[in-house]
């Protein structure tokens, strides 16, 4: 219960600080989805399917955040947390450049699927793939900076349940 209460209140931080600071920088065009690379991080790192309900309400914090109607995201992360979960089951290796690659794969699909749903399809899809593989990349290397704080984050969890444990 702690792991999800520890997920949800850094995913809080992580969205603050991706809406008040990131508004500033100019560099870039699109923002990466920090959402996104939350989920896949737990759905690369998890051992158990119960962890589906963190990508659960980190949709939903996102749902809230972003305005859009209550559930579009909530589904679509739940949906990414399965889809890289099989991934994961299927080529398994655990360090930073498997989870940029990752992320990297799982974020085109999710872009695409978002492309379509908005846009309807059509001839302006087709113009906007660039744009989607676009914001792959920067979500990919946004998941190379954040690997290691999101392991810093579990490893208080770990810490926090050891401590626990050892109490009783």
């Amino acid at each position: 219960m702690k792991k999800y209460f520890i997920f949800t209140i850094s995913a809080l931080i992580f969205l603050i600080s991706y809406t008040l600071l990131l508004k500033y920088v100019s560099i870039i065009k699109t923002k990466p989805d920090i959402i996104l690379i939350m989920v896949i991080y737990v759905a690369v790192t998890s051992d158990k399917d119960t962890d589906i309900f963190i990508a659960f309400s980190l949709g939903y914090l996102f749902d809230i955040f972003s305005g859009s109607t209550i559930g579009f995201f909530t589904m679509l992360r739940t949906i990414t947390y399965l889809m890289t979960r099989f991934f994961n089951m299927k080529f398994f290796s655990m360090n930073a450049y498997f989870f940029m690659l990752i992320t990297f794969a799982v974020s085109i699909l999710d872009s695409i699927y978002l492309s379509y749903h908005f846009l309807g399809g059509g001839y302006r899809f087709f113009g906007i793939i660039w744009d989607c593989i676009y914001l792959s990349l920067i979500n990919s290397v946004t998941a190379l900076i954040m690997y290691p704080l999101l392991e810093r984050i579990e490893r208080l969890y770990l810490k926090v349940r050891e401590e626990e444990q050892g109490r009783y």
